[in-house]
């Protein structure tokens, strides 16, 4: 083999590795947020690349909104899922309901408010 073609391989490789290490470290620091902070660092993205916005809209026109938005995210390299995305909801909703009127069984019910798909749907719109 020729020392130029041996030369390019090596080039080739060394990127290769550098680029897998780089998306590794990225995906590491993104499975470390919770689901919470990955929908904010999303909508921020989708608020600022037009592209981005309307793929993440165009789900809510499919059959499975949130199964397209969680495949969706997971393409943009935020591992959301709909278990997830549906239990951050119910979370978020308890709290809100802890902290108003008393709290507990007396507070009014919010309609939509335990909806996370709904929430960032209308944020980014």
């Amino acid at each position: 083999m020729k020392e130029s073609r041996k030369q390019d391989i090596i080039r080739t490789t060394a990127k290769a590795l550098m680029q897998y290490s780089i998306s590794a470290f990225f995906l590491k620091e993104v499975s470390d947020m919770d689901v919470y902070e990955k929908l904010e660092e999303l909508q921020e993205k989708a608020l600022h690349d037009d592209t981005i916005r309307k793929t993440l809209l165009k789900t809510r026109e499919e059959k499975e909104p949130i199964l397209a938005f969680c495949k969706q995210c997971q393409e943009l390299g935020y591992e959301i899922y709909p278990m997830e995305l549906i239990n951050a909801g119910e979370e978020f909703y308890a709290t809100m309901r802890r902290s108003t009127n008393g709290g507990g069984e007396n507070s009014p019910k919010l309609s939509g408010e335990d909806d996370m798909y709904e929430l960032f749907m209308t944020a980014i719109k």
